[in-house]
């Protein structure tokens, strides 16, 4: 069986790389605290909760430790 994917779902997983791509681009520069970097994507793609991106970045982490 494929793996479809509807539209919202891709929309969904492109904007999930595209912050946590960010994220980990962020915290490599010096100084950077987490907590300011998760307030700045919040507010950058209007999401809610700062455990939205920590979900987000974990499901990301896993994903490229089994590919």
């Amino acid at each position: 069986m494929r793996n479809v994917k509807t539209a919202y779902t891709a929309e969904k997983e492109k904007r999930d790389r595209a912050i946590y791509r960010e994220y980990c681009e962020i915290m490599r520069r010096p100084g950077a605290a987490s907590t300011y970097v998760t307030a700045y994507l919040m507010k950058k793609y209007n999401i809610h909760s700062p455990a939205t991106i920590w979900h987000i970045r974990r499901r990301m982490e896993q994903q490229e430790q089994s590919s």
